[in-house]
């Protein structure tokens, strides 16, 4: 299924870049007492405090502004024009995340579609010059600033090429680590490799929510709670439904957080 939420992107030639960045830019803060309820919230439930902040990757960032081929085309072809856009990107969003880190916004920080730089997209080289100094400079400073943070990277696909750069980075767990063919991540292995570094959320395709049957889901639920011990991992699907639930699909859910309730207990 796919997923558009554009009717134009605003860069369809080289020469949108440079009318995209002309236009005045400015972060004005908004009133400091709106965030009272973060650092009330983090004092009272201290190390159980839930709230946060996301990020839109920057990568995320530019398929919002141009289309994806387009995008995997610049990189070759006009890479000056896309980290143009990478450092704009980069200045702004440091200095909105500067701004929430100093009214204690935290401790959990979700970084979004930072997939569309996935083998066999984008490789290691790429992540290298895209991910490693813009997510990641953004990361380092969230841990700087907040020891207590907690950073979530969303990633579908074959995030399990880069675990390691994850945990350099900082990353504390990542979804919907999906196993073959959408992605590349056995769950028991990446439980006992990066056991204390790292928590996995998954690793359930939404696809076996449409199509498989509810014992199916059982035992997939089972594997990914049990394979490689119950630690370390959070029982969660790859997608929710886009569109209104089947009647398989309401039936797998049932099952679903029946076993997960099961297999989570022992």
């Amino acid at each position: 299924m796919f997923t558009n939420w554009d009717a134009h992107r605003p860069i369809q030639c080289p020469e949108d870049v440079d009318r995209m960045l002309s236009v005045p830019y400015k972060f004005t803060p908004p009133d400091a007492a709106a965030y009272e309820a973060f650092r009330r919230n983090r004092a009272e439930k201290a190390p159980d405090a839930l709230g946060g902040s996301g990020v839109n990757c920057m990568v995320a960032m530019l398929c919002g502004v141009m289309s994806y081929q387009q995008l995997l085309e610049w990189i070759i072809t006009e890479p000056q024009l896309i980290k143009r856009l990478a450092d704009a990107w980069l200045e702004r969003v440091r200095e909105k995340v500067e701004w929430l880190l100093s009214q204690g916004v935290g401790p959990f920080w979700h970084f979004n579609g930072i997939e569309r730089a996935c083998p066999p997209m984008m490789g290691p080289a790429q992540w290298d010059e895209y991910i490693r100094p813009y997510d990641g400079e953004i990361m380092r400073m969230i841990k700087a600033a907040d020891p207590d943070a907690r950073i979530h990277v969303h990633c579908h696909g074959n995030a399990g090429s880069f675990l390691d750069m994850f945990v350099e980075l900082g990353v504390d767990s990542t979804d919907p680590a999906e196993p073959g063919p959408q992605g590349n991540i056995d769950m028991a292995r990446a439980k006992r490799d990066y056991d204390g570094r790292m928590v996995f959320y998954g690793n359930i395709e939404f696809l076996d929510m449409e199509t498989r049957t509810p014992d199916e889901i059982d035992e997939l639920v089972r594997r990914a709670i049990l394979d490689g011990g119950t630690k370390n991992v959070v029982l969660c699907s790859s997608s929710g439904p886009h569109q209104r639930p089947t009647d398989q699909f309401l039936a797998n859910a049932e099952r679903y957080i029946r076993a997960g309730l099961e297999y989570g207990k022992r």
